[in-house]
């Protein structure tokens, strides 16, 4: 990301803080997803584990649900859905958005650590200054307010997807897991 072409991203929670550190032009400014993560498993006991590389958030929750049983594998995040299915890995770990449309016993993560911070908005501290940032927030929060109806969520989150692929199962599968949006201050 360039911070002459970008005012704000929304970036999983180790990579703000990485690109944070090694670009000072952006500040995170507030988690904005909580809990998305999902275990996807092939297996009733899965002895390996497919997990984004660098991803040591993920790693942490593996270890947690896990313990010493299962071997981790790690992963470019788009190969994950392809290892499982070609049964390089028993399980994979990935976001809510993408365990959704697999095959396979589904997991939450929350039920293992409780809340954490999975997605973070990083703006470029220059645009965090201005009347358009402070609007922006305004308009965001309002629309994360209005997401707290069911009817309203489900017509949100049915947009990500292909016709089809968002069912009402997949929306009480997301309530189940716990993912939380989160307003900013």
């Amino acid at each position: 990301m360039s911070s002459d072409n970008i005012e704000i991203a929304i970036l999983c929670s180790n990579a703000a803080k990485d690109f944070t550190e090694n670009n000072k032009d952006f500040v995170i400014v507030g988690t904005v997803v909580k809990n998305a993560d999902v275990i996807v498993s092939r297996t009733d006991v899965p002895k390996t584990i497919g997990v984004s590389q660098n991803r040591f958030n993920k790693l942490n929750l593996v270890n947690k649900r896990y313990k010493d049983n299962i071997k981790p594998v790690f992963l470019l995040n788009n190969i994950l859905p392809y290892a499982l299915e070609k049964g390089e890995v028993d399980a994979i770990i990935l976001d809510s958005k993408n365990a959704i449309l697999l095959q396979g016993d589904k997991e939450g993560t929350y039920n293992i650590n409780g809340d954490y911070d999975s997605y973070d908005m990083v703006v470029n501290k220059k645009f965090l200054e201005s009347n358009d940032y402070r609007e922006f927030i305004e308009t965001y929060n309002e629309s994360i307010e209005d997401l707290k109806y069911d009817e309203k969520l489900y017509e949100a989150l049915r947009l990500m997807y292909k016709e089809g692929e968002f069912t009402e199962r997949s929306f009480d599968l997301w309530k189940e897991w716990n993912i939380k949006l989160q307003k900013l201050h």
